[in-house]
């Protein structure tokens, strides 16, 4: 069920909300690894606005919380949870989306608060560098 889930995602099926178990799953089929493909499976499922916002945020923040006990390599742990920031703020709000996220893994990461400094802060400076790189390059030069 879940490999076939995957294969539509990455073919550009609309598909239907996916939970995190479902993203879990093909996190483990990438071998846990924070691949090219779990970036496109990861943007594809969280982007907004096709998604509601509290929804995907659920399941951004489990997966998140499951991928943080799972994933063994630190600089894997860190690609993924940049993978989920990035999908999470395309589309939306991203100030917004940032404290809700940051909320939501609070509360999931109540067992392990001391992960949450460095997830916040991975967080925050996401943020930060897309902010900087809006301020940098000026809309007209999109269009030509």
């Amino acid at each position: 069920h879940c490999e076939a889930l995957k294969t539509l995602i990455l073919a550009n099926y609309v598909v239907v909300p996916v939970t995190s178990q479902h993203l879990w799953w093909m996190c483990q089929s990438e071998g846990k690894k924070a691949t090219l493909r779990m970036k496109r499976i990861l943007r594809l499922m969280l982007q907004g606005p096709e998604w509601e916002e509290g929804s995907v945020l659920q399941v951004a923040a489990e997966f998140t919380h499951r991928m943080w006990l799972e994933v063994r390599e630190q600089e894997e742990k860190l690609q993924l949870l940049d993978f989920v920031t990035e999908a999470l703020i395309s589309g939306r709000d991203a100030a917004r989306v940032k404290t809700l996220l940051k909320a939501k893994l609070s509360k999931i990461f109540v067992y392990l608060q001391r992960a949450l400094p460095l997830i916040h802060a991975r967080i925050d400076a996401f943020k930060e560098s897309l902010d900087d790189v809006e301020k940098k390059v000026p809309p007209d030069d999109f269009e030509e």
